[in-house]
């Protein structure tokens, strides 16, 4: 994947080191709402070889119905577009909407938490500027949360927003992928 690796990974080990240091009652509590806004280093792969990188925006909202699981829906756009350098076409995500499931399954001490994710994401291609074609596909992916003072956290996670979603009816193949750094509140 052609993603910015050392940046993912200087943002998880940041995020482990800082743990200690600030402590916050965790918000993985039964009826916990929260809120978030991260940034994203997306990729877009489709089956035809060239892979697109951009950026995107992406803002959460989740509810515990039970201590440890949440129920998240998320809202993106993206920011930024790619072509592969030798295509004039700008590819990047119009928008995607999902809905998923949240596992916290380990927790230490209410300072820091890591998580799987689950569930669907539905995205519309941007195809020079115009919306292109649009897909429904499953997602998955793992996180890391550290807890702050004042009811915030920090959040770091590999997202697979879509896993072989066929866009044009099925003739073409594609993941979208995004690494994701950002912030959520507990309401």
């Amino acid at each position: 994947m052609g993603l910015n690796k050392n940046l993912g990974t200087a943002c998880l080990t940041a995020a482990l080191l800082s743990a200690p240091l600030f402590a916050h009652a965790g918000p993985t509590s039964a009826g916990t709402w929260y809120t978030g806004l991260q940034g994203a280093w997306t990729e877009w792969d489709p089956d035809w070889g060239s892979d697109y990188e951009f950026l995107m925006a992406t803002g959460r909202v989740g509810f515990f119905p039970t201590n440890q699981v949440a129920i998240e829906t998320r809202l993106g756009i993206g920011l930024t577009d790619d072509d592969d350098g030798g295509n004039t076409d700008d590819f990047s995500v119009d928008h995607l909407l999902g809905v998923y499931g949240v596992g916290h399954l380990v927790t230490y001490q209410d300072r820091f938490s890591v998580y799987l994710i689950g569930g669907a994401t539905s995205m519309t291609l941007e195809v020079d500027g115009d919306a292109g074609g649009g897909a429904l596909a499953p997602a998955f992916g793992a996180g890391f949360d550290v807890y702050l003072h004042g009811n915030a956290a920090l959040n770091v996670e590999y997202m697979r927003y879509q896993h072989d979603a066929e866009f044009g009816g099925g003739g073409l193949d594609a993941d979208l992928s995004a690494i994701n750094v950002g912030v959520s509140w507990m309401l």
